[in-house]
């Protein structure tokens, strides 16, 4: 059997795989994206530093960059979602619990701000505590998902620590720092993954 056979063979049992949600929901553009979320992460720590502190409205500009980022990642991935259809359901479901979890602190936000509670984020700590405890147990039952816990450890701790920060300068330093460590924990636990997987699948 000549090596373009073997290639064909392997490809047609990846398709299988993939049809049939055994194989893993990631692949290596998902790697290269949390490290871009790592990278927006470190950044953010670095503007909250340096941006001027007599506007603070200048604080958020990270967010538009991260709001760009975004909206690219959707359109690539449903561009491709005919051809790697796991990796694009696998997307949609982190972009819709993302959007909840937005949309769901948007409106503690205008409570907070309606009833007049001085403390901006004031239920995010809870939110982002309870979403990390969701991952870690999603990372520990499924062995697909084990790189959830790059992300649900810095969710926790950033549950934990938000509601020790006086101001939103350090609320934001914070989100950035736990998305930086977030990004490059998922990214190398996927690296692993995807190369122990990559050497079974070959053997």
């Amino acid at each position: 059997m000549s090596s373009a056979d073997l290639d064909r063979i392997r490809a047609d049992q990846a398709v299988i795989r993939r049809a049939a949600g055994i194989d893993l929901p990631y692949g290596r553009q998902d790697v290269i994206a949390n490290l871009v979320i790592a990278v927006w992460g470190a950044l953010m720590t670095v503007w909250v530093t340096y941006a001027p502190a007599d506007k603070p409205s200048t604080l958020m500009a990270p967010f538009a960059v991260l709001a760009v980022i975004l909206v690219f990642g959707v359109a690539l991935s449903y561009r491709r979602r005919a051809l790697e259809p796991l990796y694009w359901r696998e997307f949609r479901l982190a972009i819709v619990g993302g959007l909840v979890f937005l949309v769901a602190n948007l409106v503690d936000l205008w409570w907070s701000w309606w009833t007049g509670a001085p403390k901006l984020l004031s239920g995010a700590s809870t939110g982002f505590f309870v979403i990390g405890i969701g991952l870690l147990i999603l990372a520990v039952s499924d062995c697909n998902r084990r790189h959830g816990l790059g992300i649900a450890l810095p969710a926790m701790a950033l549950g934990l620590v938000l509601p020790w920060c006086d101001s939103t300068r350090q609320e934001l330093f914070v989100i950035g720092a736990c998305v930086f460590f977030g990004g490059i924990g998922t990214a190398a636990l996927q690296m692993c993954i995807l190369r122990s997987h990559r050497l079974e699948t070959q053997e």
